[in-house]
């Protein structure tokens, strides 16, 4: 094999992924580990819990807290003088693990990592997630300060706001208040789940920005477990790869669609989650110089574009 039949030769950039391992259904590390590789990044799992199965549609899970691993874990890695061009973390399985989390990437940012990402993973639909207590929210609440970026769903948003859920976004004035009030708790926020005049949509906003960025997507009428965990995990290997927000943002809404829309397919349980495998081809593209070539299969519809919506 010659030089050029190579993509372009650089070292990947290493993310530490701080996150539950559920062995059945799609979420968190099984999600993350494959999309992050895909993508040309070389995840690197701290698990914070090991379950049997995730908590969405499943019951009588074994659990297993890996708190005092998490820190034996990320101590290891440091003594050893590894650094991370990222730190990625979702599912605290105990309310500890914030603690542990906020040393490593404190110490970490000191050694030149440049992105913490925080998926506050707390709830959907209005309610907590099965096993998650108050005591979950207020430490979710504290790490999410650490971040770079976090990427709520609306019920998420609203449990580190402490204020009442409320599904849907009524008009832009509102939107731009609530995206606004999540930049005070963290520099960056792309919101999921939310919904306009018709349409669903996921929006972005940076600290001090005086409007906000939305894209829209195709809703299928489906709900799976993982989508948020894969979401994140494509904004976190495009922002990696040198991509601005807004085309992070368009990328995570396409792809997640385009699982989604296979997955409905398919017919398969939805809590077993989006079946992504066959589909990680679409993101393996040239990302070392800012672009995607969607390999080996076409897509079944066309990246969006976000719009900028202005301060109204």
């Amino acid at each position: 094999m010659q030089n050029n039949d190579f993509p372009p030769l650089r070292a990947p950039k290493r993310c530490a992924l701080a996150h539950d391992l559920s062995g059945v259904g799609r979420c968190a590390l099984t999600v993350a580990i494959p999309t992050l590789a895909a993508m040309g990044i070389q995840p690197c799992p701290a698990p914070t819990g090991v379950l049997s199965t995730h908590t969405g549609g499943y019951t009588g899970m074994a659990v297993r807290d890996l708190s005092d691993y998490l820190e034996e874990n990320l101590d290891h890695w440091e003594s050893m003088g590894m650094t991370f061009d990222a730190i990625y973390s979702g599912y605290l399985c105990h309310e500890r693990q914030q603690a542990v989390l906020s040393r490593f990437i404190e110490r970490q940012r000191a050694l030149g990592c440049k992105l913490v990402v925080v998926d506050p993973v707390l709830g959907d639909d209005g309610e907590l997630y099965q096993k998650l207590t108050s005591r979950t929210v207020s430490a979710m609440a504290a790490l999410v300060r650490e971040a770079d970026i976090i990427t709520p769903n609306l019920t998420e948003a609203a449990l580190l706001l402490g204020i009442p859920y409320a599904p849907g976004t009524p008009e832009s004035a509102r939107t731009y208040e609530l995206l606004a009030a999540l930049t005070e708790l963290a520099p960056c926020v792309v919101l999921t789940g939310a919904m306009g005049a018709g349409t669903h949509q996921t929006l972005a906003m940076r600290r001090g920005d005086v409007g906000y960025w939305a894209c829209e997507y195709r809703h299928v009428d489906a709900v799976y477990p993982g989508t948020g965990d894969l979401f994140t995990s494509v904004i976190t290997g495009a922002l990696l790869n040198g991509q601005v927000l807004p085309r992070a943002l368009e990328v995570a809404t396409w792809f997640v669609g385009e699982a989604v829309r296979f997955t409905r397919l398919l017919d398969t349980q939805a809590r077993e989650g989006v079946a992504l495998e066959p589909l990680l081809p679409l993101i393996m593209g040239n990302w070392a110089q800012g672009e995607e070539a969607m390999l080996h299969r076409p897509a079944s519809s066309p990246v969006p574009r976000a719009r900028w919506v202005p301060r109204g």
